[in-house]
């Protein structure tokens, strides 16, 4: 994977197998995409196959607005207290993990929910709503 853009505020990984995709939020307010999964519509159906050469794309600027509440967030969500990783109570097999990682006020911690879908994590899932409301406060159509 190519060097990440920096310095970084949020970072949602989406892990499925040897599949990745990445949302990424620098601290000041860019929003990035990574993904190793090319995807492309075409007649009626979409087609799904390795990309060649997996880059960061730079998506949109978040409103400050939106790079505040995602920054209170991230400090009121517990994510900082957040164990390194969150397991589920049954087997699954198959399961995406999401890896998420933070960096606010000279703090850095990182956290992995196994069986994406499955597992529950509220710390995570009130970071997850929150990187949900900055992408789309990007959103002007």
């Amino acid at each position: 994977m190519p060097s990440a853009p920096g310095p970084l505020l949020v970072e949602r990984r989406v892990i499925t197998g040897e599949d990745v995709y990445v949302d990424r939020i620098t601290a000041d307010g860019r929003a990035w995409s990574y993904t190793t999964v090319d995807a492309r519509p075409g007649d009626g159906e979409w087609s799904f196959r390795r990309a060649e050469a997996p880059e960061w794309r730079e998506e949109a600027r978040l409103p400050l607005e939106a790079l505040a509440a995602l920054r209170a967030a991230v400090e009121d969500s517990g994510f900082f207290e957040a164990p390194a990783a969150f397991h589920p109570d049954v087997a699954v097999i198959h399961g995406s993990s999401e890896q998420w990682t933070a960096e606010l006020g000279g703090r850095r911690h990182t956290s992995i929910l196994h069986a994406r879908g499955t597992t529950s994590a509220p710390p995570l899932a009130a970071l997850a709503q929150a990187l949900e409301a900055a992408l789309a406060s990007t959103d002007a159509g």
